[in-house]
């Protein structure tokens, strides 16, 4: 577990400041007890490279993370298809990739 005075230290250039506006705005939130895992320390990183390297502004921010947050539920969703498909005999797997390449658009 991670505290709050530990995130300035472990993100190079991050600031007291831009930290409170990361907090304040919710883009990332502490546990109860008010301390981080290190997912929060990536996730904060991402939030002072996309606003200090590329510029984006605190409206462009959420946008952001939102289509990354919903990029990640899609591969934990697709991950958890595959395993299933992987524990169906061979015949029903091969009937199921059949269709869903058929139903692909073409390039």
């Amino acid at each position: 577990m991670i505290e709050k005075g530990d995130l300035i230290r472990l993100i190079e250039g991050l600031s007291p400041v831009e930290l409170e506006i990361c907090l304040k705005s919710g883009w990332v939130v502490p546990d109860p007890e008010g301390h981080y895992l290190e997912i929060d320390v990536a996730r904060i990183r991402l939030i002072h490279e996309l606003r200090s390297d590329i510029g984006l502004d605190d409206e462009a921010v959420p946008v952001v993370l939102s289509l990354i947050d919903q990029l990640h539920a899609l591969r934990h969703e697709l991950s958890c298809l595959a395993q299933s498909l992987r524990a169906e005999p061979e015949e029903v797997r091969r009937r199921i990739l059949t269709q869903a390449a058929s139903r692909r658009e073409p390039s």
